[in-house]
């Protein structure tokens, strides 16, 4: 059985790992497991299919991962990235990556999204409406006309249920377990179902009976073994306890990420030993604080009662809202009264 966190708010826990000894074969990267076993290396389950995510144009670096085609081309798929894929800040146009703050003129400016050119705030246009702002929505489209595309979508408080995300995964049913692996495998699964502009979430950042909120947010799931995990953190080997979740894997996530160019990450949000998948964000901020700054939040998550797990995940959700952010997780690292988190940014 996992955690059970027991109190109003993710309250204390019951002093054991929180980790799940048990293989579930149903918490395999590619969701699968139940409906065909696992794939033979390095294919991925993708609902009924085994593919190669690191080079299938329809699961390109992780499941419903769909590559898009340049004008005038096909898309591609080379070491799990979209062909068409740009640096951080910029977006494909026609093939050409640009930033949405180059001024339009004679109808081509900034560009949102591969053959849909729009109007920088300095242009004529904006959105679906010439020279007409719009509330900004999930659609790849800079509606506000404000230089940026789907702010305010791409990191989403839930106020989700276990009943919910139990229909997700069926462990993380705030009975069989209300924070863990199944949990966090529920919580990237629902997030990922939930809207084309997030790809991964987090949580339950607190619970209280069916109460189990999470948050969801722009992430780039990549599929990895527990062995590369291992090369950052050697404790996080996937065996038990420390390999499927703790804060050795917090650790040796946050370092895997942050070495292929994100700025941090968060999981394992699918593991299957010794294949774990895990989700990196260019789309977050790390912070150095201290376990009596999160005991603040949460006086559980003191770094003696607890230093990883569902009060300092309460604790670091509400960190990070203090500080403007819709939640966060962590600690990234932790060492004596020290603690590293991750805020997500919108």
């Amino acid at each position: 059985m996992g955690i059970d966190a027991g109190g109003a708010d993710g309250g204390p826990s019951d002093g054991g790992s929180g980790v799940d000894a048990t293989v579930d074969a149903s918490a395999a990267p590619d969701g699968g497991g139940a409906d065909g076993g696992a794939c033979a290396a390095p294919l991925t389950r993708c609902g009924g299919a085994c593919v190669d995510v690191m080079t299938d144009v329809n699961a390109c670096g992780g499941c419903g991962r769909v590559c898009e085609a340049p004008i005038g081309g096909s898309p591609r798929c080379a070491s799990g990235t979209c062909e068409t894929e740009c640096p951080a800040g910029q977006t494909d146009c026609g093939g050409t990556c640009r930033t949405t703050s180059e001024a339009c003129s004679a109808g081509v400016g900034a560009c949102a999204r591969a053959g849909v050119t729009v109007c920088s705030p300095t242009g004529t246009s904006c959105g679906a409406t010439p020279g007409t702002p719009q509330a900004e929505t999930c659609n790849g489209i800079d509606d506000d006309c404000d230089g940026q595309i789907d702010e305010g979508h791409r990191a989403v408080f839930r106020e989700t249920t276990y009943t919910q995300l139990s229909t997700h995964h069926s462990p993380c049913n705030g009975s069989t377990e209300r924070w863990g692996r199944n949990c966090f495998a529920a919580s990237h699964r629902a997030c990922a179902a939930f809207s084309a502009c997030v790809q991964s979430g987090f949580g339950p950042v607190e619970n209280n009976l069916d109460y189990a909120p999470t948050v969801c947010a722009e992430a780039s799931v990549r599929n990895l073994t527990y062995a590369q995990l291992a090369a950052q953190h050697p404790p996080c080997d996937g065996s038990f306890p420390n390999g499927t979740a703790s804060a050795d894997c917090n650790a040796a996530i946050h370092r895997w990420c942050r070495a292929n160019g994100f700025v941090t990450g968060w999981g394992p949000v699918e593991n299957a030993a010794p294949n774990v998948a895990v989700a990196c964000s260019a789309r977050a901020e790390v912070i150095n604080t201290t376990f009596a700054v999160l005991a603040s939040h949460h006086p559980a998550c003191d770094g003696t009662n607890e230093r990883w797990g569902p009060s300092c995940h309460a604790a670091i959700h509400r960190f990070c809202n203090a500080r403007g952010r819709r939640g966060g997780f962590g600690p990234l690292e932790n060492s004596g009264g020290s603690a590293t988190v991750g805020c997500v940014l919108d």
